[in-house]
C-alpha cells in the first residue's frame, strides 16, 4: 500500500520510487526486532517501572506544545 500510494511523489521529489518504501520496510523490521527482544522480558520487571513510563510518555506528549521544537520542512503545513 505505501509502495502504490508514495511511488509517484517519491519519483518527483526523489528520483526512485522506493525511497518511501524503503524507509518503511527499515522502521518494520526496527520495530519487529524490538518486539521480539523486549517479548523475552519477564512482564513483571514492567511492573517496577510503569510510573516512569507514564511520566516519560505525557511529557513526550507535552513536548509538541513548546514552539520551536518543529521541524520546518517544505511539507509542514503552519498551523496559525
Amino acid at each position: 500500500m505505501v509502495l502504490s500510494a508514495s511511488s509517484p511523489s517519491a519519483l518527483a521529489t526523489t528520483g526512485s520510487s522506493y525511497t518511501y518504501v524503503l524507509k518503511q520496510a527499515l522502521s518494520a523490521v526496527i520495530g519487529i526486532v524490538a518486539m521480539l527482544i523486549l517479548s523475552k522480558i519477564d512482564y513483571k520487571i514492567y511492573a517496577n517501572f510503569y510510573k516512569i513510563a507514564y511520566i516519560g510518555a505525557i511529557l513526550v506528549l507535552l513536548l509538541v506544545l513548546i514552539p520551536g521544537l518543529r521541524k520546518n520542512c517544505k511539507w509542514c503545513k503552519k498551523m496559525d
